[in-house]
């Protein structure tokens, strides 16, 4: 089961979640496990059927102010039975005062607090967003990942078959650069698959013949994202000769990445093809996909009305006749 620890979690989120650690440390080894959170209000009044206790708690006001109106007794016995749950850890919202009671029972569990200036709603969205990204499935691919006409178009093909050489191609042709080589992909909450370059070569491409070269400098900051969501697959192969390819396109193929099926074009490479124009089209045919416009159906569609309508001619000329 995928997890992080508290101490990732604090030093990824410190920062966009203004968060303060309240008291020792404590284990900061915890593990999250749950991508969502949770706000206590029934467990506090006592009732814990269906409590979310592996999910990160969070206190806002009306827990807060539910906790200073008891006394101290009542609020100690309380919270040491909220905390025998043993969650991963505690966010208190917008700097509330943290009774000393949760603080005494918390270090004796060893459960984190950390204080946030956010309201609840903001932390709740912020904590849900970034722990859904951590628990995505995610996968490592070799390929080029370019933004063509807003449409991140996954080009992949064997060793030395052209992808960086045609990405530089598209690149000149005003287009944009996620990853050359290197790309992670992630599955998002909403299904979408995100491709984003290696911290390592980041910018950078390999063209055999060149070697080394930095995109950003040569071409601009415009020339380069960090990251696209992926909406089409091109493979570049050699040409076979025989091969039946597709000239019609009538049946869009696919292709499976993280159990998600996107439209594949299989491109065929020889002398002569400029590939970087195929790519392009294929990404302006996929926007009129979007629009609900089919070229080869509208084509099909055309045809078979003209046939119908030929044939209909056909037969009252002979019915005259």
């Amino acid at each position: 089961m995928p997890f992080i620890t508290i101490t990732k979690f604090y030093e990824d989120q410190k920062e966009e979640l203004r968060l303060r650690r309240i008291g020792p440390p404590n284990d900061l080894e915890r593990k999250i496990k749950v991508a969502e959170v949770n706000r206590p209000g029934l467990a506090l009044k006592g009732y814990y059927a269906y409590f979310a206790s592996k999910r990160i708690q969070i206190l806002g006001k009306a827990e807060i102010s539910y906790l200073a109106g008891l006394s101290g007794k009542t609020r100690k016995t309380l919270l040491k039975k909220f905390c025998d749950f043993n969650f991963p850890c505690i966010v208190v919202a917008r700097r509330l005062s943290i009774p000393n009671e949760l603080k005494e029972v918390a270090k004796a569990k060893q459960i984190p607090i950390f204080q946030s200036s956010l309201s609840t709603s903001k932390i709740s969205a912020t904590i849900t967003f970034y722990l859904e990204e951590q628990f995505s499935p995610a996968l490592t691919i070799s390929g080029t990942l370019m933004d063509v006409y807003g449409i991140g178009v996954l080009i992949l093909g064997k060793s030395g078959i052209g992808k960086s050489e045609c990405a530089l191609e598209l690149i000149k042709r005003g287009h944009r650069l996620v990853s050359d080589d290197i790309i992670h992909l992630k599955l998002t909450a909403r299904k979408l698959i995100v491709g984003r370059r290696s911290d390592i070569i980041r910018h950078h491409m390999e063209i055999r013949g060149l070697g080394i070269i930095d995109i950003q400098k040569i071409f601009g900051i415009g020339a380069i994202r960090n990251q696209k969501i992926v909406s089409i697959i091109v493979t570049l192969e050699e040409w076979v000769k025989n091969k039946d390819y597709d000239r019609l396109g009538l049946d869009l193929k696919t292709y499976e990445i993280l159990d998600q099926w996107l439209p594949h074009y299989l491109v065929p490479i020889r002398p002569g093809r400029n590939i970087a124009i195929l790519i392009e089209v294929a990404c302006s045919n996929e926007r009129l996909r979007r629009m609900g416009i089919d070229s080869a159906k509208s084509l099909e569609e055309s045809l078979l009305e003209r046939l119908a309508s030929t044939a209909k001619t056909n037969t009252r000329e002979s019915h005259s006749s």
